[in-house]
C-alpha cells in the first residue's frame, strides 16, 4: 500500500491512521516503520472484537485509546456489531466504557434496531441486549432510513412486547 493512501489523525493526543475507512492506531513510532504496516493489518479492530464478542480485549483496546464510538465504512459503531451478533458481554462492556446507545449508522439504524431482529437461535441474548439498551436510554421510537422503528424488526413476541410504546 502506498504511503499516500494512509491519512493520519490525532484523536485525544494519540496518533491514528485512517485505512480503508477504518480508524486504526499508528504503530510506527512504537515498533518502527518497517513493522508498522504489518501491525496495522494484524491487530484486530474494535469492530472485529465486538463482532467476535471479546469483552476483555475490547476493554484493553479502549484503555489503549481506541475511541469507543469509532465508525466503520457503514457508519456502524462497535456497539452496533456486538448487538447484531448478540454478544451480551461485549455490549455490556461497550456501554460501561461509554458507548452511545443511540448512535446511528448510515441507514440511520441504532443498536436497538439491529438487536431487535436477527438469528432466532440467539433470541435469549437478543432479548437481554434489548432490555439492557432500553435501560440505558435507547430510543424505542427511533426511525431508520426506511421509517422503521426497532419494534418493526422484532421477530419474537417477547422482544416486540418490550419494544412497544
Amino acid at each position: 500500500m502506498a504511503a499516500r493512501a494512509l491519512r493520519v489523525r490525532w484523536v485525544a493526543g494519540t496518533r491514528w491512521v485512517v485505512l480503508a475507512g477504518l480508524v486504526l492506531p499508528w504503530a510506527a513510532g512504537v515498533i518502527g516503520p518497517a513493522r508498522a504496516q504489518r501491525s496495522l493489518v494484524d491487530e484486530p479492530t474494535l469492530h472485529a472484537l465486538a463482532a467476535r464478542g471479546e469483552p476483555t480485549r475490547i476493554a484493553q483496546a479502549i484503555a489503549k485509546g481506541v475511541p469507543v464510538d469509532v465508525r466503520d465504512q457503514d457508519g456502524r459503531t462497535p456497539l452496533h456489531l456486538a448487538a447484531k451478533e448478540a454478544h451480551l458481554f461485549a455490549v455490556m462492556m461497550l456501554i460501561a466504557k461509554g458507548a452511545n446507545v443511540n448512535a446511528r449508522d448510515h441507514d440511520r439504524r441504532t443498536p436497538l434496531h439491529v438487536a431487535a431482529g436477527g438469528d432466532p437461535k440467539l433470541d435469549g441474548e437478543r432479548y437481554q441486549i434489548v432490555k439492557l439498551l432500553m435501560a440505558k436510554g435507547a430510543d424505542r421510537a427511533a426511525r431508520d432510513a426506511q421509517d422503521n422503528r426497532p419494534v418493526d424488526y422484532a421477530t419474537r413476541p417477547e422482544i416486540r412486547k418490550v419494544l412497544e410504546p
